[in-house]
């Protein structure tokens, strides 16, 4: 594999997904006509995009694999300007955008998957019937404003406590529910 765009980020991103639910990696491999052998590729072509010394390392990175942002916005915080670009990933998540927010000088400080249109397709007041892949992050936190987000130290993972539970997300994407250790 050489090239990397839109599908390939795709199957990118359902690597670490596959560490929670291989059945639906399995499925969304088959929705994207895709093999397991194509995800690995994937991977590992991003792998090696990100460790290069000639690809950049700041959100050129994605524009570059994915053509330019779909939409761009800027977000205050605090005193701050911040710049979100999003990237809509049609085939398996059509109401999803990735989006990666940078200072306005271009360095990435988060990417994640985040809802673009519509609402949940499930209920999001019981955490235990949440079924994976039905929401993000911002989803979880506006159905329980009283919920706190906590990085999970690695990356592509992220955590939000409501109560005693734990949800953790994979780019942003439901992934389980675990009591908080």
């Amino acid at each position: 594999m050489r090239g990397f765009a839109r599908r390939e980020f795709e199957l990118m991103l359902l690597r670490r997904m596959q560490d929670f639910h291989p059945d639906l990696v399995v499925a969304a491999l088959a929705q994207l006509g895709s093999t397991k052998a194509d995800l690995r590729a994937a991977h590992r072509r991003w792998r090696e995009l990100m460790h290069s010394s000639r690809y950049p390392g700041d959100v050129r990175r994605f524009s570059i694999a994915l053509g330019p942002p779909d939409a761009e916005r800027i977000v205050p915080f605090g005193e701050v300007e911040l710049l979100a670009s999003r990237w809509a990933l049609p085939v398996l998540w059509p109401d999803l955008a990735w989006e990666v927010v940078t200072d306005l000088d271009g360095t990435v400080l988060h990417e994640w998957l985040v809802r673009v249109s519509g609402a949940p397709s499930v209920p999001l007041d019981d955490l235990a019937t949440i079924p994976p892949w039905s929401c993000v992050v911002s989803d979880l936190t506006l159905a329980h404003p009283d919920a706190g987000q906590v990085d999970l130290q690695v990356s592509s993972r992220w955590g939000v406590v409501v109560g005693d539970r734990l949800a953790t997300f994979v780019w942003g994407l439901f992934q389980q529910v675990d009591e908080v250790p």
